[in-house]
Parts: C-alpha cells; structure tokens; sequence
C-alpha cells in the first residue's frame, strides 16, 4: 500500500519509518532490474488501507470504513475516508511520490474491500457496510471513480496509467462499475466463478494457470480454449492471463507459464481471431498436440487433455 512505502507526512508520525525505509529500499532495488532490462512495471496496491488507531485520535474527520476481519482478529482497523477532500488529497500526493521514484510504472491494481483496505459503505466491507456519515448517500461505483481520478492526476497528466480495481463486490456494485470500464479501467471480482459474469460485469476474459496451493504445474489447454472463446463478446476489452497462487503466495512453474502463453498467441493468430466452438475449438487443440507430441500420439493427448477437463 502507499503508506507503507510513501507515506503522506501526516501518516509518518504514526507508522514505523524504519520498516518504509527498508520497504523503499526494496522497492528501488525492483525498479533497477526492471529498468535494466527493458520491462514496464505495475504496483498492486491496497487503498485505502487501515491506520494506526492514533492517527484517526488526531484527525477524526478523516476516519472512514471498519475494515478488519471480524473472525480473524477482535482489534478493529479503519481506513480513511476516500469521500473527504484532505484525504483524496493525500492519495493523490503519495501516487505522485511513487510515479516520481519508480516513473516504469505503467499499471496498477486498486485492491480494496479485502486485506486490510476498505471504502465507506461498501456491501462487501467484513464487519458489513460502515464508514462516515457524512458520504453514506454516495454510490460505491462513484467513491471508486473519485479514488481513481485522483490516483491518475497524482501519476501526471503525461502518464496513462492502465488501472485495475479488484476485490469484493457485490453484484450491485458489480453492475455500478461495469459501466466505469474502457481502454485503461477494469476491475476484477474476487469470488466470482461464473465466467460469463465475469466477462458481461468486468469486460475481462481471464485465463491461466490450475493453481491452489501447494499445487503447481498444471494447467488446463481445454478451459483456456473454452475461456478465450468469449472474446467475441462485444463487450470485451481485454484479456488477463495470470499466474499468481491464491493469496498471492507463490507463482505459477516458468514451463506452465510459457504453455499458457503459447496457448493463448496461438489461439489469437487464428483465423477471425480464435476458434470458436466446440468442434473448431477442438481442431485447434488438436494442432497444438501434435505440435506437442507429434501426429501419431496427438489424438491420445487431447483426449487424456478433455478428461482432465471434465474432471475438474
């Protein structure tokens, strides 16, 4: 989160400045490599993150959602307030330090209602919806928008920013900020397992590979074939192929990540852009196998290939 590598200068008093001190060092010590070999960069972050119980005793205006885990801890946390102008204020400075340490940075993700971060009066807070009475009346979708304009215009003018929201939402919420998605914006909804939702709310097709930990090493031709398939969707702006664990605690083996990848090119550079369908679908995953182990074995791998599909 920003504080924990930029803090505002009313947050310092109140953080730990030895550990953001290490955090920076860490965070440049990334940026050198990415700039060493050519690459853009994006930061995830939580916002509006909790703070120190001191810091809302000294600036009570600017408390905002409760956002702790009620079954995890019997500590509350809050978050500022993104609805109150001193703290949109601080956001935006802070997204202004770090685009001016790391100027790689190209993307970001906006995690909110979960781990720690929360916006006011969301349907997906844990302890239910809170925050300051003051911007009760105000939809979630337009609190989200607030936050994202002034995290662009703390980046600078000169810097698209390619932003993804993500989190806890509700289907109501869901719908509120579909209607905020274009070339630069979407957002990704943490609990929703029905694709085709997925793809009319978020207008995101997301592919990858089969991970829960501690498993690694698998992944699934059929499903990303069956997944890509909805890039004929109008609707659609993009496609997100990830490689992550669950919690974010380990990441896909580097031969499963260049097989998805190939799946993906692959399918792309078909003609009409994919193969859609069940049976071109199919035809095309039998060229990849006989790609992979050559004519004679190809129909025994897509079948071993559709079993495991099914299976899961």
């Amino acid at each position: 989160t920003f504080q924990k590598l930029f803090p505002h200068k009313k947050m310092q008093p109140f953080l730990d400045m030895k550990h953001v001190k290490k955090n920076r060092e860490l965070l440049h010590a990334k940026a050198k490599l990415v700039k060493k070999f050519g690459y853009g960069a994006a930061f995830a972050n939580h916002v509006p993150f909790y703070l120190p119980e001191e810091f809302f005793a000294k600036y009570p205006h600017l408390r905002g959602a409760r956002c702790d885990h009620p079954r995890r801890t019997r500590r509350e946390a809050f978050a500022l307030c993104v609805d109150h102008p001193e703290s949109l204020a601080m956001i935006r400075e802070m997204t202004a330090e770090l685009a001016r340490e790391v100027p790689e940075i190209s993307a970001m993700s906006l995690s909110t209602n979960d781990a720690g971060a929360g916006l006011c009066w969301s349907d997906w807070l844990y302890p239910g919806p809170n925050g300051a009475s003051a911007c009760k009346h105000i939809p979630t979708a337009e609190r989200a928008a607030t936050m994202v304009r002034e995290v662009r215009e703390g980046a600078g003018k000169e810097r698209v920013l390619d932003l993804q929201m993500d989190g806890n939402f509700s289907e109501a919420e869901q719908r509120e900020l579909s209607a905020l998605v274009d070339e630069s914006f979407h957002f990704r909804v943490h609990h929703v397992k029905d694709v085709e939702h997925q793809i009319n709310v978020t207008g995101a097709v997301l592919t990858g590979g089969v991970m829960d930990n501690p498993v690694r090493g698998i992944f699934d031709p059929v499903g990303i074939v069956k997944r890509l398939g909805g890039i004929r969707n109008p609707g659609v702006t993009r496609i997100g192929v990830g490689f992550g664990t669950n919690y974010n605690r380990g990441r896909e083996l580097d031969d499963v990540v260049e097989k998805v990848v190939e799946v993906v090119d692959a399918y792309l550079k078909e003609p009409e852009g994919g193969a859609f369908g069940t049976v071109d679908g199919l035809l095309f995953l039998r060229k990849l196998c006989g790609k992979w182990v050559g004519e004679k074995r190809r129909d025994e791998l897509l079948e071993g290939l559709i079993a495991m599909h099914e299976a899961y």
